[in-house]
């Protein structure tokens, strides 16, 4: 039995269906990549269209995730309200798929590709839908439906379609940045002004480095008004911030806008977090000399030590994991909400911890903890440390524990917040000689 080459790497057996392809997969990707580097952003899913199918693709979806992080939209192709053949999914806006109980959500959800037969009726093959990751951040899902069983949809061509995805991935990102189209796809619903103002100045939901990951969340995602947080991955510190202005709308929105402005201006010129956090008091004292005011906490980790420092302008307290469970922190001594513009603000304390390899430190605003139910119970803390323990029992990866729990905290109110609710959560795993065996937690 002779094997030739065939689409995506994979051997196509003389005598059987062929899966030749006209050229080397490599080629037609780097025509891909030469094509995009000048092409329109409506021109690029045509291009990714027919760079699939000269790899032997009989069919190629790109989804991207909505601001929700509900459903994944389909971004148009030849035929842009049709889902690959063979392909049955819950509909929420037009062709929307939903993360929950759906094939591709699985892919979403565990950052993993999935395979599944499509029917003899529907043409046959294998449909293997691969996360569309931008380093660890999530976009949506590569959809790939191949002339293939399941079987022969190993690990060697699924690693074909990862670097397929990762590829498009990276067109997808930097295209998105300069139009409307990929914008107006992710809705799934209007957007506020209040939210598209927010959106403007929120960096990646997730990043990554070889000690740390980071990932926030805000919601609600379509008028999130007030709530927002910023990080920056540093030579050998990771800052970060959350804050939460006063109200809602537009002016909350403005609000936040600038303080993390002046965060990141005075962050970028190596200040201190004391003396960071007066420089933004300062400037949104001068700038809104009415009675606005956000409260914040910032921090700074050592990437290499886990050494914590932290800074409270009348926000939460944080929230740390450690191994399988929630412990405190030691307190943050708040000062005053920043832009209260006192001549005699008390100065700001620096308080210090240390993280251990394996921690989780959870920052969040009031949103969360006092979202009520029908009957009016607040969440609260005792439920969110409950929410976040089995969602370590589950193995879940940080970006799925994030997204876990803003959907839990969005589904206790049944979907209808009263306030802003975000986090941000930082994973510190250490240096590699540091970091504890799988399965075990860290040293108490």
């Amino acid at each position: 039995m002779t094997a030739t080459p065939g689409a995506f790497g994979l051997p196509a057996l003389t005598g059987g269906a062929s899966c030749d392809i006209p050229g080397d997969p490599l080629v037609t990707l780097a025509h891909l990549l030469e094509f995009a580097h000048s092409a329109a952003p409506v021109e690029l899913p045509i291009a990714i269209h027919d760079a699939a199918q000269r790899m032997g693709a009989t069919d190629v979806q790109v989804l991207l995730v909505d601001w929700q992080q509900e459903q994944l939209m389909p971004l148009d192709l030849d035929e842009p309200d049709q889902p690959p053949s063979g392909a049955a999914d819950p509909n929420g806006a037009a062709g929307a798929v939903a993360i929950e109980g759906t094939t591709a959500g699985r892919a979403f959800t565990a950052g993993t590709s999935v395979v599944t037969p499509v029917s003899a009726a529907a043409g046959g093959g294998a449909l293997v839908e691969t996360p569309s990751l931008d380093g660890i951040e999530r976009l949506g899902v590569l959809r790939l439906r191949l002339p293939l069983s399941v079987e022969q949809a190993g690990e060697a061509v699924q690693a074909h379609c990862r670097r397929f995805a990762d590829l498009v991935t990276q067109f997808v990102a930097t295209k998105g940045r300069v139009t409307d189209e990929y914008h107006r796809v992710r809705q799934s619903r209007p957007m506020t002004l209040a939210a598209q103002i927010q959106w403007q100045v929120l960096p990646p939901m997730t990043a990554h480095v070889s000690s740390l990951t980071i990932a926030g969340q805000v919601e609600p995602a379509y008028e999130v008004g007030g709530d927002a947080f910023d990080y920056a991955l540093n030579r050998d510190r990771t800052h970060f911030a959350i804050f939460d202005a006063m109200g809602h709308g537009v002016s909350a929105s403005v609000t936040t806008a600038l303080a993390i402005g002046a965060y990141r201006n005075s962050r970028r010129h190596g200040h201190e977090l004391a003396e960071t956090l007066e420089r933004i008091d300062t400037e949104l004292a001068t700038e809104f000399p009415d009675d606005r005011y956000v409260t914040a906490m910032l921090g700074e980790v050592d990437q290499a030590t886990g050494r914590l420092l932290l800074v409270n302008a009348g926000h939460l307290q944080p929230m740390l994991l450690r191994g399988r469970h929630v412990h405190p922190l030691p307190h943050v001594e708040p000062t005053l909400p920043l832009g209260m513009g006192l001549p005699e603000r008390p100065p700001p304390l620096v308080t210090e911890a240390r993280l251990q390899p394996g921690d989780r430190l959870f920052l969040l605003t009031d949103g969360i903890l006092d979202a009520t139910n029908a009957d009016g119970v607040p969440f609260g803390e005792e439920m969110l440390a409950g929410l976040i323990e089995r969602a370590v029992l589950n193995e879940s990866p940080l970006v799925e524990l994030v997204r876990s729990i803003a959907r839990g905290v969005f589904d206790y109110q049944h979907g209808q917040l009263h306030d802003d609710a975000s986090l941000l959560v930082l994973d510190y795993l250490g240096l590699p000689g540091q970091r504890p065996p799988a399965g075990q937690a860290p040293e108490q």
